[in-house]
């Protein structure tokens, strides 16, 4: 198990024509079979591509070689959790009053034998 790969948080961006940030994801937590993900955008409409996907899920599983990857939800933030199910992310579990506000926080995940994008 390789544990040298990711020692500091990393990114995998998707910046348009003109330099401007329309997606973005931040891996944490890295302990050589699961990462962290934190998804992030924009808001509007194009900031995904397939490339970007092929991006973020080869960092993960080829680069960093996971076996899964994570990512927690915002009980509120439904967007999210719909992007989040047709990524092919799957829901293990709720963390009750987890968040910053006390809200519900959906533990998502993705093993690299159902990611469609690699």
């Amino acid at each position: 198990m390789r544990t040298d790969r990711l020692v500091e948080p990393m990114c995998v961006s998707n910046v348009d024509a003109n330099d401007n940030i329309r997606g973005l994801v931040i891996f944490e937590d890295y302990n050589g079979k699961c990462v962290e993900a934190h998804i992030l955008s924009d808001g509007k409409p194009g900031w995904l591509s397939k490339k970007f996907l092929r991006e973020m899920f080869s960092y993960s599983f080829n680069y960093l070689a996971v076996e899964r990857i994570t990512v927690r939800i915002d009980e509120d933030n439904a967007k999210a959790f719909k992007l989040a199910r047709k990524m092919g992310f799957t829901l293990e579990s709720t963390s009750r009053r987890a968040g910053g506000n006390g809200q519900d926080i959906k533990v998502m995940r993705l093993f690299k034998e159902h990611c469609r994008y690699i």
